[in-house]
């Protein structure tokens, strides 16, 4: 997942498997096709291996962007996606049971570009849901 930290816009995500740096990858190119890029803009992520890969590197150093990772054994430096997997896991999928990963895929793609992005409110963004919150500031 690639969230937008100002709107809580989930920009880009991935589902496979494996944690990797080809999976992170896809979601970072997803989420880059969504935004323009402005000088200054940080890519914040927890220290996970897939994201300190040349892959992700690469992508982020060929767009300009700054990388960023949380400090060590400090939770709290990646609180809005700890946030957004605990509500993803409550409000998604608690309890169910998904017979493929295409069962699982669209229930995903359902939550995340039917609920998460268009309805859902966040305290956080003045009680609106990501996509209105940015098109008040458009």
């Amino acid at each position: 997942m690639v969230m937008g930290l100002f709107s809580r816009r989930i920009l880009g995500w991935s589902l496979g498997q494996y944690k990797s740096a080809e999976l992170t990858h896809s979601a970072l190119v997803k989420a880059l096709s969504h935004r323009k890029v402005k000088k200054g803009l940080i890519f914040h992520t927890d220290r996970g291996s897939e994201y300190g890969a040349n892959l992700i590197q690469d992508e982020l150093l060929k767009k300009g962007i700054k990388s960023s990772m949380n400090r060590p054994k400090s939770i709290t430096d990646n609180i809005h996606m700890e946030s957004f997997f605990h509500s993803m896991k409550t409000e998604c999928y608690h309890g169910e049971s998904f017979n493929t990963e295409d069962d699982l895929r669209f229930a995903l793609s359902y939550y995340l570009d039917s609920y998460y992005n268009i309805m859902r409110i966040h305290t956080g963004i003045g009680n609106t849901a990501p996509v209105i919150y940015e098109e008040l500031f458009a």
